[in-house]
């Protein structure tokens, strides 16, 4: 059942950090995905990929993935995934299984959590690591939609410089079809 979210963590610290090619900074500019519901600022326009999970709860959802390289093997990502329809669970055992089936999915331990919200949407900050990275990811609930942010680095560096300034620019939009 965990398997929506466990994956979509585990795919987005592979992606985040395959791409780290050592991107040059750029003049931030906010991006708009109406179809997705979001927007966010970032130093260069994120690249875009889908993915299918078969076994999510209640049946298959696509999750799309925006990923953008900062440095030294760091990255940020905003994912957005619509919940199945069949998928029945109350919004805190949304959160309660992204945390942990994501961090189950990483082989992270969950360092630190806290509560939040986005434009009165249940939420939930998540701090974690293994032995080769560590990131921070905030993931909301909003209606039937499931949004990641995150940031990853390895474990010997910090998080990117950029990650603050990438969770704060994150609001939702009209979303359109």
């Amino acid at each position: 059942m965990k398997k929506h979210v466990a994956g979509a963590l585990a795919l987005a610290v592979m992606v985040c950090t395959a791409f780290a090619a050592g991107a040059q900074s750029g003049e931030w500019k906010e991006y708009v995905y109406r179809a997705d519901g979001f927007a966010v600022a970032a130093p260069r326009q994120p690249v875009m990929s889908k993915r299918t999970v078969d076994k999510a709860p209640g049946g298959p959802v696509e999750i799309h993935f925006y990923n953008i390289d900062t440095s030294n093997g760091t990255g940020l990502m905003a994912i957005a995934s619509d919940r199945h329809p069949n998928d029945r669970r109350a919004a805190q055992q949304v959160l309660s299984d992204a945390k942990n089936g994501g961090a189950a999915a990483a082989k992270a331990t969950i360092d630190a959590e806290r509560p939040i919200s986005l434009d009165n949407n249940p939420g939930i900050e998540i701090e974690f690591s293994n032995d080769k990275y560590h990131g921070r990811t905030r993931v909301y609930l909003v209606g039937r939609k499931l949004y990641q942010v995150m940031s990853v680095a390895p474990a010997s560096q910090p998080l990117p410089s950029e990650a603050d300034r990438f969770y704060k620019s994150f609001r939702l939009v009209s979303r359109s079809n």
